[in-house]
């Protein structure tokens, strides 16, 4: 996984999603946060929940079917749609924790012991919280428009192209 490396406006400085957001300015770093604590309640306030109800048309003593009571969000439902393997609701939520409290450690592609933890979901969510902000994103028929701040900063200014979440 190779996150997408963006030339600050500082030329000394490149960040990656690979790489934490304490590394990028106060001002920025609290853009990703506010957006990663959005995202966690999200995720933590919506949840598939299905329920059996009687059948409308029975067709045998006891008949149910399953009825949605609630959905998981857009955003998460298009993530999973998009990757080969689930996205996993216990690691998003430790992962966007961690972003939103700046606890995000760096990419590590070194085992740990013998469990291979190397923060792929702090990446993947750095790197999708990075296009939100950058590009803006639709959501249920609205658009959220990019934040000038973040782009200024990442010098992608005047990008007007409206972008779905980039899962």
């Amino acid at each position: 996984m190779g996150g997408k490396w963006v030339r600050v406006s500082d030329p000394r400085t490149d960040w990656s999603s690979e790489y934490s957001i304490g590394f990028l300015p106060r001002e920025i770093r609290n853009l990703f946060r506010e957006r990663a604590d959005s995202l966690y309640y999200d995720l933590k306030s919506n949840h598939l929940e299905v329920i059996l109800v009687p059948a409308p048309e029975p067709r045998y003593q006891g008949h149910m079917i399953r009825t949605v009571v609630s959905k998981n969000p857009t955003w998460y439902q298009e993530l999973n749609r998009t990757k080969p393997s689930p996205v996993r609701r216990p690691h998003s939520l430790r992962a966007l924790d961690r972003i939103r409290n700046i606890r995000d450690p760096e990419l590590s592609l070194k085992p740990k012991g013998a469990i291979r933890q190397n923060y792929t979901y702090v990446t993947l969510y750095r790197e999708i919280i990075f296009e939100m902000l950058v590009f803006g994103y639709g959501e249920d028929g609205l658009y959220v428009p990019a934040e000038q701040r973040t782009q200024e900063f990442f010098g992608v200014e005047g990008i007007e192209e409206v972008l779905e979440p980039p899962f």
